[in-house]
C-alpha cells in the first residue's frame, strides 16, 4: 500500500526487492511484504560455509534457509534465489548439493550467475598472484 500510494502501479504488477540472508529478519520481511513488495530475491549464492566465506558473504547456509522460510511465512508467494557457480573451492558435489537443497525449498525462480573475476576486486588480485 505504501508503494502504491507513492506511484501509479497496475494492480497485478510484480514489485520486487532484494535481500541479503544475513541482514533480514522475520520482522523486516513481514514489513517489506506489508509495504507492498510481492516478490523477493534472496542473495544466497551457495549453501556451503567455505564458499560463502570465499565470496565475503556475511550469512551462513542456515541463515539462508531461515531467510527463505521467513519470507514464505511473511507472505511472499514469489521468491527468487540467486546462486553463484565457479566459486573458488566449489566442487561439482557442492554445486549439486546446493542446487538440490535450494530446489527442496521450492522457490518460484532460481537465478544462476557465474563468478566473474573483475579488475580491482580481491579475486582479481588473488588470480593474478597465482
Amino acid at each position: 500500500e505504501e508503494i502504491r500510494a507513492c506511484f501509479k502501479i497496475l494492480p497485478n504488477a510484480e514489485i520486487t526487492t532484494e535481500a541479503n540472508p544475513g541482514t533480514v529478519t522475520a520482522g523486516s520481511l513481514a514489513h517489506l511484504h506489508r509495504a507492498g513488495f510481492n516478490r523477493i530475491s534472496l542473495g544466497v549464492q551457495s549453501l556451503f560455509d567455505n564458499e560463502l566465506k570465499r565470496l565475503g558473504r556475511i550469512h551462513t547456509p542456515k541463515e539462508a534457509v531461515r531467510a527463505f522460510k521467513d519470507a514464505r511465512s511473511a507472505g511472499f508467494t514469489n521468491i527468487n534465489v540467486d546462486l553463484m557457480y565457479g566459486i573458488p573451492e566449489e566442487t561439482m558435489d557442492s554445486w549439486r548439493s546446493t542446487l538440490v537443497r535450494v530446489l527442496e525449498l521450492e522457490p518460484e525462480h532460481i537465478s544462476l550467475y557465474s563468478l566473474s573475476v573483475e579488475e580491482g576486486t580481491p579475486f582479481f588480485q588473488m588470480y593474478n598472484s597465482g
